[in-house]
């Protein structure tokens, strides 16, 4: 049986020729080596693996900007925060900061709504939306400089304080009753 097997099996040396000749090959034919990256498969695996990630990223980020659901201590909220600050870069002129700061904190007012429907946390939204007050009273300094020169604008500004002041006296109000409250229990 031994002797069979060797009858058939190739010598060293015709394996090593053989190398030698299927190598002259390829530097003549100027092919490079073909390795398993460059088949088709990878190709259009890697393709569509890129196109999945580069869909689901963006539609998650629109997602939660848009969303009015998206609300402090959601997992998608630290993503409309970040998109947010990049508008608000991109944000020139006075005039479309004004615009901005409106938008803004009229989202912020509806994340409220939404937060005292269904939880009982609204101190980070409220921060939020003081933040979002001063930069609307900055504004309304821009269009008392007379670098904003639109009436409508204006005005929706100083509705959007006036409700801000009336809202926060009313909330300091309530504070102070749940204040005295706790102080007489």
């Amino acid at each position: 049986m031994k002797n069979i097997t060797r009858q058939f099996n190739s010598s060293r040396k015709f394996k090593k020729d053989l190398w030698i000749r299927l190598d002259r090959q390829w530097q003549k034919d100027e092919l490079p080596p073909y390795s398993w990256y460059q088949t088709r498969v990878f190709r259009y695996a890697t393709v569509v693996a890129i196109f999945v990630i580069l869909v689901s990223s963006s539609s998650t980020g629109a997602y939660a900007y848009a969303s009015g659901e998206v609300i402090d201590g959601t997992t998608l909220y630290p993503i409309k925060q970040h998109i947010e600050r990049i508008e608000e870069k991109l944000q020139f002129s006075p005039k479309n900061k004004a615009q901005y700061y409106l938008k803004i904190m009229e989202r912020r007012e509806k994340e409220l709504e939404h937060i005292r429907k269904f939880r009982n946390s609204e101190k980070q939204t409220m921060e939020n939306m003081n933040m979002m007050g001063k930069k609307l009273e900055n504004a309304k300094v821009w269009f008392e400089n007379q670098e904003i020169k639109d009436p409508a604008l204006k005005q929706r500004i100083e509705k959007k304080l006036e409700q801000r002041g009336k809202s926060m006296s009313g909330k300091s109000g309530m504070i102070q009753k749940q204040q005295r409250l706790m102080l007489i229990q």
